[in-house]
């Protein structure tokens, strides 16, 4: 989590797989919306920037989870 922290996501598979980012936010009193990305299959995406007040968790950390993770490559890059 960090303001130039963004996620590299390679898909290699044959089908769409769906990246979802963990808010733990709120706004006005309302919860922020998870982000969710579909990565098409055989294509590459950029998520980011992972920003603290959105998505940093209990923990210090940003909750990640996939659709699926065969064939699917994840780097964190910071710049």
């Amino acid at each position: 989590v960090g303001d130039r922290v963004f996620l590299a996501i390679v898909n290699g598979s044959g089908a769409s797989v769906t990246v979802t980012l963990s808010t733990s936010a709120t706004l006005d009193g309302f919860a922020v919306a998870e982000n969710a990305v579909a990565v098409a299959a055989g294509k590459t995406a950029f998520i980011g920037p992972i920003e603290p007040e959105l998505y940093r968790g209990s923990d210090g950390l940003c909750a990640i989870t996939y659709s699926a993770v065969t064939t699917v490559t994840v780097a964190a890059l910071q710049f």
